[in-house]
């Protein structure tokens, strides 16, 4: 079936063909939808509407929309644009839904009326009866808010201050959940205390979080058009709260939906007193015309547009808290509260989890039991008794040629032992389990006191940095993290009799049986943490490490950090990318679409 033609409704050959097409931006794209919404409205039966526009994905399962043949030559084919809107200090506004009414009226003769000022954004049954992205990621039916910290580079008036939006989030701590979005190439730095999914999700699980968000805080962006046109899970309650820090840009009328809190000072400044639409804040010398002088604010407060920079916390804070005063929407309450905390995923703050302590990074002390007894004194660990261990299947050969040359380099640098491991491609379970039969066999190894495991995706960054200190006196395994908790791809292993029964009842148990995973429930990770829940008493032996001790990855990389791991990231970009990090350079993170990137 096709997503934008439901099979029930093939239209009638008496009705005029439309085809509609648009290069717009994805706000004006999920405004333009509204508008096919009420042409149909208007004169319903009379049209058959085809769409050919930028981001298609904003048009699926929509009613409205039929498909023709390219030869259909009784189609009639209408380009959308914003030729009626004007930039000019002194112009009447105009709402910005009205803009894309007259532009279709001109081309198709027939006039049309707004039935309501939104976009309309549909879901298929799926996504309506599946759990939010929240709920999956955090287990929890938990409410929570979009949040933006910033947008594309092209127009940086836009931008408030990202100081300024944690203020408003630490304000909030303990009362809203935050999820930061953002797309990895724009600007969106990063907070504190939210739930960070910036760069990580496709516009169908951005239409899907919106679904179940109780409110958005952003600037004039297309999360604002989106939260007018997104139904909302619960539709008995209205419009879906919004407040938009909008400064002095545009004129109110123009991108005010119903419902919305406007923050705006458009006529309290000389420079704005109809909206100015200057678009930045200084010369980014990309070969855009708004570099040239009359596209340049000249009002700055520091690095701010004056009437961004005239916007307070305390303004934006007295908004949301207008919502949940007027008995819109609710705080988070007693359980959710506990599940708020511990979606923090910012790179700046320790990655938690449910049932493991943590070690602070670089500051523990280097200390190590016998191999053959856990509970006995502690000594150090001499270099030469810390194996460094990697391995991969011949599918990985490349890659682990590159990952285990740098791993052989730092580990001749420090005195580690290092040993690559060649897995078995016939190995009936999936190429992760190898690495679990490798970590058993390491085990066994008298002389060796610690195990470093570094799937075959990660390398060493920071070759100064030494392993000992990372060891912990009441740890026997240190496990990388992540936004979802443990990683099992970094690992630091004592040699000791509790290891080798853990990682001896792993292998055994093999598969869980259920997804307590995001990556799926076939693998290792989703093992390893089943035994860690079902039997808690064991969880004092193991230790979660903050990710940039262990486990960093492209989007949260500082420069320091020990290791980075291209977890999650299409198999066909890692060796090029593995490339880029060993000539020194960071690339862009590249996302799949899959949710998270099965991490």
């Amino acid at each position: 079936m096709d997503l934008l033609v439901p099979e029930t409704e093939l239209g009638h050959p008496n009705q005029r063909r439309i085809l509609i097409e648009s290069t717009l931006g994805a706000g004006d794209i999920v405004v333009l939808t509204g508008v096919i919404r009420d042409l149909h409205q208007g004169y319903p039966g009379q049209f058959a509407v085809e769409v050919r526009t930028s981001y298609p994905e904003f048009w699926y399962y929509n009613p409205h929309l039929r498909s023709f043949p390219d030869c259909d030559t009784q189609v009639e084919r209408v380009v959308c644009g914003l030729k009626h809107l004007s930039t000019e200090p002194n112009a009447i506004p105009r709402r910005y839904f009205d803009l894309f009414l007259a532009d279709l009226r001109n081309q198709i003769g027939v006039e049309v009326s707004a039935t309501r000022i939104a976009g309309d954004i549909h879901l298929s049954p799926n996504e309506r009866l599946s759990p939010d992205p929240v709920n999956q990621l955090l287990g929890a039916k938990i409410p929570y808010w979009i949040i933006s910290t910033g947008g594309k580079y092209d127009i940086t008036t836009k931008w408030w201050s990202s100081e300024r939006h944690q203020k408003v989030v630490d304000t909030f701590k303990d009362r809203i959940l935050f999820v930061q979005v953002g797309l990895a190439e724009h600007h969106h730095p990063p907070l504190n205390g939210v739930l960070d999914l910036r760069g990580r999700t496709s516009i169908r699980e951005l239409v899907r979080l919106m679904y179940g968000a109780q409110g958005v805080l952003c600037g004039i962006t297309s999360l604002m058009h989106l939260a007018a046109a997104v139904p909302l899970r619960y539709a008995d309650r209205g419009e879906r709260p919004c407040v938009v820090i909008a400064g002095g840009r545009e004129p109110s009328l123009l991108v005010q939906y119903p419902g919305h809190q406007f923050i705006h000072n458009v006529g309290m400044l000389p420079c704005s007193r109809s909206g100015c639409w200057k678009t930045r804040t200084k010369v980014l010398n990309d070969g855009s015309e708004y570099d040239r002088p009359e596209h340049q604010c000249t009002e700055l407060a520091g690095e701010l547009p004056r009437c961004m920079d005239l916007i307070t916390v305390a303004d934006v804070c007295r908004r949301i808290e207008g919502y949940f005063e007027g008995g819109v929407t609710e705080y988070l309450q007693g359980y959710q509260i506990e599940v708020a905390r511990r979606a923090d995923r910012s790179r700046s703050r320790r990655p938690t989890s449910a049932f493991l302590p943590q070690i602070e990074p670089r500051a523990v002390v280097a200390s190590a039991t016998p191999a053959d007894d856990c509970s006995g004194p502690d000594r150090p660990a001499s270099p030469a008794q810390i194996l460094l261990l990697t391995g991969a299947d011949a599918q990985m050969e490349e890659l682990v040629a590159l990952t285990s040359e740098r791993l052989q380099s730092y580990a001749s640098r420090h005195g580690y032992g290092c040993h690559r491991e060649v897995f078995a491609i016939s190995n009936p379970r999936q190429p992760v389990w190898a690495k679990i039969s490798a970590i058993r066999q390491a085990l066994k190894r008298s002389e060796i006191r610690w195990i470093l495991w570094m799937d075959a995706d990660a390398v060493v960054m920071n070759q100064e940095q030494k392993i000992e200190v990372l060891l912990h006196p009441d740890a026997d395994l240190i496990i990388g993290s992540d936004h979802n908790g443990t990683n099992a791809g970094i690992m630091l292993i004592r040699v000791c009799d509790w290891s080798r029964r853990f990682f001896d009842a792993v292998d055994f148990l093999g598969n869980p049986g259920y997804n307590d995973n995001w990556a799926g429930d076939r693998l290792e990770q989703a093992c390893l943490r089943h035994l860690l829940k079902t039997f808690p008493e064991q969880t004092h032996h193991v230790y979660l490490a903050e990710q940039h001790v262990l486990n960093s990855y492209l989007e949260n990389y500082q420069d320091g950090d020990f290791i980075v791991h291209l977890a999650g990231i299409d198999p066909s970009r890692r060796v090029d990318l593995m490339k880029q990090l060993l000539a020194g350079s960071i690339p862009a993170t590249p996302f799949q679409d899959g949710f998270l990137d099965g991490r």
